[in-house]
């Protein structure tokens, strides 16, 4: 039953779109395109349509509390993108955890460690002159 959740999760993520709250921000939300409009209205701090229906009104709600909760620190931006603060550190974590990994891949392996590579350095200097 546990594998079903996961699955459901993992399907229900696949539908989440990337919307632009204002030019440098961005968010990753399963709304539906004709909401957008309100949630970027309530993350501006527009006031409400007295037209919008309730899908609408719930999306401007959320935009709100996402301004309210940035304001607080509790959601921050990191790559310009909107998440919560803990869900940023673990991004922050995995980005430096992959930079080093490409670092490390890109660096040479050196044998001997530094009188070896010392010792190659003057030959190929006593080869160049």
């Amino acid at each position: 039953m546990a594998d079903k959740t996961v699955a459901q999760v993992q399907a229900k993520q696949s539908d989440w779109m990337l919307v632009e709250l204002n030019p440098d921000i961005h968010v990753k939300t399963p709304l539906p395109p004709q909401c957008h409009s309100a949630l970027r209205a309530g993350f501006a701090g527009y006031s409400t349509n007295p037209r919008w229906n309730i899908a609408k009104l719930q999306a401007w709600r959320l935009g709100r509390r996402w301004r309210d909760e940035m304001a607080a620190g509790t959601m921050v931006v990191v790559d310009s993108l909107l998440m919560s603060q803990a869900d940023g550190e673990v991004f922050q974590q995995e980005k430096m955890r992959v930079q080093d990994e490409a670092v490390q891949k890109a660096l040479p392996e050196q044998e001997g460690g530094f009188l070896r590579s010392l010792m190659a350095w003057s030959r190929k200097k006593t080869a160049i002159g």
